[in-house]
């Protein structure tokens, strides 16, 4: 269809008066009504696919999409699931084994790189490395540089009394 329709997509609003049936599915979760020369359609938030959905259809059609046809939905995983690591060790030897995904470990990782290469704390709101790290682990719930600033802190402040009681117990040696 040579005809471009994206000026004539009409989102409707959520909110709903008395006269309209609420959607209680939970398949609306994944998607928002919209409508293109007068007809109404659900738009994948995912994959921005476009399908019929008028009153009178029901979800089902819906439902298929996002839990078997849609490759953008980020499945249901259990946070307790383990991964294949493969762990690069400085020798060059590569060792596999499994790894459960931790907010916190990625967070501290995120702060431990940023020291390492002496980072900006702003690279949290670069679009390409949010996008990058997305791709790497879904589940990652993206930081502030305020929180990225006080993971920094934390791990000065962690390693600076690792120090001051590695002092304190070679002072004990000498005397």
């Amino acid at each position: 269809m040579s005809k471009d329709v994206t000026d004539k997509v009409d989102i409707e609003e959520t909110s709903q008066d008395n006269s309209k049936r609420k959607r209680t599915s939970a398949v609306w979760n994944h998607f928002k009504r919209i409508k293109v020369e007068g007809i109404q359609f659900a738009e994948c938030n995912y994959c921005k696919a476009r399908l019929k959905a008028p009153p009178d259809y029901g979800t089902t059609h819906l439902n298929k999409h996002y839990d078997k046809v849609c490759k953008k939905w980020p499945r249901k995983i259990d946070i307790r699931q383990s991964f294949l690591k493969a762990d690069q060790k400085v020798s060059g030897i590569q060792e596999l084994g499994t790894q459960i995904f931790s907010q916190e470990e990625t967070r501290r990782e995120l702060a431990s790189m940023v020291i390492l290469h002496d980072y900006p704390l702003s690279i949290v709101d670069h679009i390409g490395f949010r996008r990058y790290s997305t791709s790497l682990q879904p589940r990652f719930n993206m930081i502030s540089r305020n929180t990225l600033k006080n993971d920094i802190l934390k791990i000065y402040k962690e390693q600076r009394m690792k120090y001051y009681n590695l002092l304190e117990k070679l002072k004990h040696c000498h005397n």
